[in-house]
């Protein structure tokens, strides 16, 4: 049975959108009886008849075609007892079986004179009908369920005996037919009325009377085509129930089932079509929404956002399920609703890869959206300010929209969570809180050390350009006093960051060891070899050309210059030795030799170089007063200049004396020059 080319057949007839809105009739009966004429006449059907010159079987096997008039499929079934077949009854019996579980009304077509007879009225055929039955239903049939409808066709009535009479020979041989059939163990009791309604009718001479034939045809009609009609035939209890697109599928497994000698279970048969029917509507309602799917899976990725997404994925849903409903609920109810069942979870499953999509990107923006409140609120501090406030506050905020969101994205019977994705947000939301503070203790401790280093160099550099023997006290007492302060800064100011004690005094710690490099860095900043060697001359000149008043020194042969020398010498080496040593500050040090090699401000090697280069500039500063005072020894003696302005005193008012009349001549000289220019001037005049 070729399944492809019967679906082709059913999409070409047009029943394969019509659902259960189809009838199927079979008709059963000798061979040679007129059964594909009856078929042709009642239904305009073109089986191929008998020809009458030669009789001869002319239906081989099961055929099917469509009624012109209605949704009816008309199964015209090889005749029984003919001599082709001899008495191999096996393919009558699975012809009959397979016409009794695909057909809504079984026509049994008989002439008049066979009736009364076992062969001639086909009672063999109707025990076969019976036997299936029961092959069909025993397993799951109980009465007053699912009938059978066999309407009995008279055919050459000529009239003489009445349809009354006949049908109650017909019914007498049935139910005598019936009581010796085996039954099943629960249904011994059962009646043939609990299986069977049935109808008689007859049909006249086609050839001897052949206008009451057709008149005949047409009444029989109505019972096929009118629903008004008292003897309509296609009443629901009779339908199978299977979908008209399914309907080769079903075929095709009820044959397959006959042919390999299988026991038949109908109710099984349509479960399995319902089965096969079912997921083919399934994978088809997929594949038409996968379009959907993907249009809104191209319009999402984790950076944009779809604020519709729910209403989106429900549209989805209802139109997924409208499509199966509309076909898939014609079957089996019990395997609809579970193959309904089992696509809603496919929807579920292939539209969780949106929602958890959509989860990421507002995961993603929650984490943004925490990260930028907290630097928001970080810029806008004051004295009231609580880290631990802003990061509850700032939590709470993002949590609560991302659980109403996260809960909105959800659709209807699903059990998506998020929990996972809502415990990723804590963890960001940490991790980001964390590195913030961090950061933010970072700055606050590098604004401290700053203000801390340009508070405290100034004081130190006073300090270490004017030595004196409690240099490093002083400037040990400027550093503790300034720490503490600053240290006292810090304390208070972490505190609003939410540390722990311990995490406190780590800072401290840090602070003080960052401060104590720092003042390690500025002592050998103003404590190098040049500086302190200026240091040394300036100090050593200032003591030794100056007095301790400021006044300059002049050099007298009575002066004591060797022990001045001395005196200042020894001051001024006192101070390098000042230089040379190191604070006693406390630090995380073994011993003092790690103190001082921490320190390490002028090591010995270049105190000894410092100090003979020293001494040597001092000697020379003091040879050049030596001197000095050499060279007043050595000069002209005063009581000299004495003597010679005693003995030349009479030249010097000599001297003096014409240098007196000299100017008084040359005065009168001008007088007389000037009285004579005067006259000339006054005869010209």
């Amino acid at each position: 049975m070729d399944i492809s080319s019967n679906k082709r057949q059913e999409k070409n007839s047009g029943l394969q959108n019509q659902g259960t809105n189809y009838n199927v009739v079979a008709v059963l009966g000798s061979q040679s009886t007129g059964k594909s004429t009856l078929l042709n006449k009642l239904f305009s059907t073109c089986f191929r008849i008998m020809d009458s010159s030669v009789r001869k079987q002319t239906t081989k096997g099961v055929w099917l075609s469509k009624s012109c008039n209605a949704n009816i499929l008309i199964m015209d079934v090889e005749g029984m007892d003919g001599r082709e077949r001899g008495d191999d009854q096996d393919f009558e019996r699975k012809s009959a079986l397979f016409a009794l579980a695909i057909s809504d009304v079984i026509i049994i077509n008989l002439w008049e004179h066979q009736i009364g007879l076992y062969q001639g009225a086909n009672m063999g055929l109707l025990k076969i009908i019976f036997e299936v039955n029961l092959q069909l239903f025993h397993k799951n049939r109980s009465r007053n369920e699912e009938n059978s409808l066999i309407l009995f066709v008279v055919r050459d009535y000529v009239g003489t005996t009445p349809l009354e009479n006949l049908s109650s020979i017909l019914r007498a041989d049935l139910e005598r037919i019936w009581n010796f059939l085996a039954k099943p163990e629960n249904l011994e009791n059962c009646t043939i009325d609990d299986f069977f309604d049935l109808q008689f009718t007859t049909l006249s001479h086609k050839m001897l009377a052949p206008d009451v034939f057709e008149q005949d045809i047409l009444e029989l009609q109505k019972r096929f085509f009118n629903p008004s009609d008292p003897n309509f035939v296609f009443h629901s209890k009779y339908y199978k129930r299977v979908p008209a697109d399914g309907f080769s599928v079903y075929v095709k497994g009820i044959w397959e089932q006959i042919i390999t000698n299988k026991d038949l279970d109908l109710p099984t048969q349509q479960q399995l079509l319902a089965q096969y029917r079912c997921d083919e509507i399934s994978e088809i309602v997929l594949q038409t929404i996968e379009p959907l799917i993907k249009a809104l899976e191209q319009s999402m990725d984790l950076e944009k956002f779809l604020d519709n997404l729910d209403e989106e994925m429900r549209k989805i849903k209802i139109l997924a399920l409208e499509i199966f409903d509309k076909k898939g609920s014609q079957y089996y109810n019990e395997i609809y609703l579970r193959k309904r069942s089992d696509l809603i979870n496919k929807l579920h499953s292939r539209m969780y890869v949106l929602y958890m999509t959509q989860i990421g990107a507002l995961l993603k923006l929650n984490i943004a959206q925490f990260k930028n409140i907290m630097e928001n609120g970080l810029k806008k501090q004051d004295q009231n300010f609580s880290f631990k406030d802003l990061l509850d506050n700032s939590r709470s905020i993002v949590e609560d929209e991302f659980k109403t969101k996260a809960s909105k994205y959800s659709i209807e019977e699903t059990d998506w969570t998020f929990n996972k994705e809502l415990e990723l947000l804590g963890k960001e939301i940490d991790k980001i809180a964390s590195l913030l503070q961090k950061e933010e203790i970072s700055s606050l401790t590098t604004n401290i050390e700053k203000n801390f280093k340009m508070q405290l160099d100034e004081p130190i550099s006073l300090i270490l350009k004017n030595p004196c023997d409690n240099i490093w006290d002083d400037v040990i007492s400027k550093y503790i006093e300034t720490t503490n302060d600053f240290i006292k800064v810090l304390s208070r100011k972490l505190s609003n960051f939410d540390v722990s004690q311990s995490e406190n005094e780590k800072n401290q710690l840090e602070f003080k060891y960052k401060t104590l490099y720092f003042l390690k860095d500025k002592i050998k900043q103003e404590i190098t070899e040049d500086s302190v060697f200026l240091i040394l001359r300036d100090t050593f000149e200032d003591k030794f050309r100056f007095d301790k008043n400021g006044v300059p020194r002049i050099w007298k042969p009575n002066d004591d210059i060797n022990g001045i020398y001395k005196a200042v010498l020894e001051d001024v080496m006192f101070i390098d030795l000042i230089y040379g040593s190191y604070p006693k500050l406390e630090r995380p040090v073994e011993d003092d030799c790690n103190q001082k090699k921490f320190w390490n401000i002028i090591s010995l090697i270049k105190q000894q170089q410092l100090s003979n280069k020293f001494k040597r500039v001092a000697d020379v500063i003091y040879i050049d007063a030596k001197r000095s005072i050499v060279a007043t020894v050595t000069r002209i003696p005063l009581y000299f200049y004495i003597l010679l302005l005693a003995l030349g005193w009479n030249e010097v008012i000599m001297k003096r004396l014409n240098k007196h009349i000299e100017t008084s001549t040359t005065q009168s000289i001008g007088s007389i020059n000037k009285i004579g220019t005067e006259k000339v001037k006054l005869n010209i005049l």
